[in-house]
């Protein structure tokens, strides 16, 4: 039985996802993690598991608001935890539906029979109602999880618990865990699955400024990308080994979906060993080690000049390295370095270089501060690439509204052909109109164009992000863009883009 039962309990979804999809009939990404998320639900404990949890000591805790809090990857994206999974199915959502089995909402601590008579280590305190007979073997299976019929939980109840204690030893650290929680359906299986299907669409004006040349409206819609993804667990907890595929689509006017299974290519291929003490991790193999404030949205400008930094090209969608990185997250802060070998995409490839990450993740207001540093060279025959690029971002929750603000300085120096560099900042809102339904915002500003040749940038999105039911997303945004590229003979060049795109998400 796979983890979670994900075959049984999507099946129905994938087959209404699929009539969904076929009736729009986008561009391909290397899709990434939604950060904005772990910000949004930082105040929440039971966004990840049930509540009322209490905390193992910091030697022996998991407790973050990494990326690996939601995702098997401690780079973000791909195959999502069980603890995002349990995001997605009980939270992650505005309705739900008993025909395709979506989960229930659960009850607060207060209604949770582990919640009564529960034994607290903090002097003159209880948490006690009517004292309940412990279960035989409370690391075995531990109490139901009670459920409720509401369809939209008041978060207010579930914000942090109001348990803020360490437990005493692994006996009551289990018998705070029910039935159901993540934590122990990752022992009902060493395998598990996910995927991913993008379908895109797009309707652009781009205007280059010749006055001889119209207008040029391109009405797209297309398959973006297909992710499918499997862990085997050999020892339950600890050891996992990972593989990820994507299929990429095209945007082109004579494309067809059958093309897209002609395209698939490894996203993703490495062996990781985590949960060490004070929640370290090693892993190894091929993925691409994380930089910045990824967002599943290629046609942003610091995602097409980070792109062109590491490969000199604004539109490469399979960036996968051969890398070994080695992290840790023991609850606010974290730290992960990687080492850089080689993209494996690019057979005349000979990278090789560092990365790191590091940041401070609060419960607070969802806080965060975080900075990446990435330094390569490409030292091919006939020419070196050397690539530098720092990121530093920030985010905060307040009220209803989820803040992030990221700079991002990019060089890239290619010694038979020129230095480029140039620098990007963006502003990223996501306001909550009603349950899972969001108003977005977003505005980038660079000082070079989108390949950093000298001139200036501008992009400006704003839209709704709705996550539907539990594994189905849906987003739309009205999008301008305007790049002024400088020559070095005539006038400057000035490129406009406007008009909507939006994208339909499915995962399980």
């Amino acid at each position: 039985m796979l983890h979670y039962n994900f075959l049984a309990s999507h099946l129905r979804l994938l087959v209404l996802s699929a009539f969904m999809l076929s009736a729009w009939g986008t561009d391909s990404s290397d899709a990434q993690a939604e950060p904005w998320l772990s910000t949004r639900y930082a105040q929440n404990c039971s966004g990840c598991h049930a509540p009322g949890r209490k905390n193992l000591k910091p030697v022996d805790r998991r407790c973050t608001l990494s990326c690996q809090g939601c995702h098997v990857n401690p780079n973000g994206g791909g195959l999502r935890s069980g603890y995002g999974k349990w995001n997605e199915e009980r939270w992650l959502r505005t309705f739900r539906s008993d025909a395709l089995k979506n989960p229930s909402s659960f009850a607060p601590i207060t209604r949770q029979l582990y919640g009564r008579g529960a034994k607290d280590t903090t002097k003159g305190k209880k948490n006690a109602k009517k004292p309940v007979k412990r279960p035989a073997n409370p690391g075995r299976k531990g109490f139901p999880l009670v459920e409720i019929t509401n369809q939209s939980m008041p978060e207010h109840l579930y914000k942090r618990d109001g348990l803020e204690f360490e437990v005493v030893d692994r006996e009551e650290f289990l018998y705070q865990i029910p039935q159901g929680d993540p934590y122990r359906l990752l022992e009902e299986s060493k395998v598990d699955a996910g995927g991913d299907v993008r379908q895109q669409f797009t309707n652009y004006t781009i205007n280059d400024g010749n006055p001889d040349t119209k207008d040029d409206p391109k009405w797209r819609r297309f398959l973006m990308s297909v992710d499918f993804s499997l862990r085997w667990r050999p020892l339950y907890r600890n050891i996992h080994l990972v593989y990820e595929s994507r299929m990429l689509g095209s945007p082109a006017d004579d494309a067809k979906y059958e093309d897209t299974l002609k395209q698939s290519l490894t996203r993703s291929l490495y062996l990781m060993v985590d949960d060490l003490p004070y929640n370290v991790f090693v892993m190894g193999g091929y993925y691409r080690p994380l930089f910045g404030n990824y967002i599943p949205d290629h046609y942003a400008i610091s995602q097409e000049m980070t792109t062109y930094a590491m490969t000199g090209s604004t539109k490469n969608y399979g960036i996968v390295y051969s890398a070994v990185s080695v992290g840790t997250a023991p609850n606010v802060p974290y730290l992960n370095l990687h080492l850089i070998q080689k993209n494996v995409n690019d057979p005349k490839d000979r990278t090789k270089g560092f990365a790191l990450n590091t940041g401070l993740r609060f419960v607070s207001f969802g806080g965060s501060f975080n900075y990446s540093y990435w330094s390569t060279k490409d030292e091919r025959l006939d020419r070196v690439a050397a690539v530098q690029m720092h990121s530093v971002n920030a985010a905060a929750k307040l009220w209803r509204v989820v803040t992030s603000i990221e700079a991002v300085s990019l060089a890239r120096d290619v010694d038979t052909e020129d230095f480029r560099q140039g620098g990007v900042w963006m502003l990223d809102t996501y306001t909550q109109i009603w349950r899972e339904n969001y108003f977005t915002f977003a505005y980038s500003t660079a000082n070079t164009t989108r390949d950093l040749m000298p001139g200036k940038t501008n992009q400006l999105k704003t839209g709704i992000k709705s996550f539907i039911i539990p594994g189905v997303e849906f987003n739309v945004s009205v999008d301008s863009r305007n790049e002024i590229l400088e020559q070095k003979t005539g006038p400057a060049k000035n490129t406009k883009l406007s008009g909507y795109s939006g994208q339909m998400h499915v995962y399980f």
